[in-house]
């Protein structure tokens, strides 16, 4: 590589430090996110948080992926031209509670939760809740490290993806289906061998409303 493409390089190379630092403190400010809250949400340690801020670091493509799922925005703009200068802010962003599947009963009957997760909504924020997949139960397809936002009472539709209490069980993903007036509930994965059952007892808490891999 010649000096006059290798100095090109160099410049790419910082151009898009320094706009990440700028985009990163800027979406951090506007979602109300400190670097602690950041690094427990995204699984990245808090000193690379901090580097990437203060432009002092190059991050790797896993480390922008997974800052660009948890602000939701694509790469080519967390890495782009200052998202600052460019008026960018979400339209409706709130906090969230974010509760784990083992507490899930506690939120809902005591109204407890710890943890809020801050996203960009179009529905009246009352009703959302969100719930952290924190291990590989519910792989392939929410892996460890997603985020599922949930809408409360509102009334389900043939083949929604739903968090379900089923008798005295732990609360799981049930893709639901609708017969007439019974609801069908089966895995969210299909197998061609396991057929939708029909319960006695259970209770819906919420429909999935989209699933944000957040690392």
């Amino acid at each position: 590589m010649s000096n006059t493409n290798l100095k090109i390089l160099n410049e790419e190379v910082e151009s898009l430090i320094k706009n990440t630092a700028k985009n990163l403190a800027h979406l951090m400010k506007i979602r109300g996110v400190d670097a602690a809250t950041l690094s427990k949400m995204t699984g990245l340690g808090i000193a690379t948080v901090n580097s990437i801020r203060r432009g002092e670091a190059n991050p790797t493509l896993s480390t922008l992926s997974a800052l660009s799922n948890f602000f939701e925005v694509s790469l080519a703009e967390l890495t782009g031209n200052d998202l600052k200068t460019q008026n960018f802010a979400p339209k409706n962003v709130k906090a969230i509670p974010l509760i784990k599947l083992n507490e899930i009963d506690n939120y809902f009957f005591n109204g407890e939760f710890v943890d809020t997760y801050t996203t960009e909504i179009s529905s009246h924020e009352k009703n959302l809740f969100s719930v952290s997949i924190d291990s590989d139960s519910q792989s392939p397809f929410f892996p460890r490290g997603t985020v599922c936002i949930f809408e409360k009472g509102k009334q389900p539709s043939d083949g929604d993806i739903v968090l379900v209490k089923i008798h005295e069980h732990t609360p799981c993903f049930r893709r639901i289906f609708i017969e007439d007036i019974h609801f069908l509930f089966s895995p969210v994965i299909l197998e061609r061998d396991i057929s939708p059952s029909i319960y006695s007892e259970y209770k819906i808490f919420g429909i999935l409303l989209k699933a944000i891999k957040i690392y």
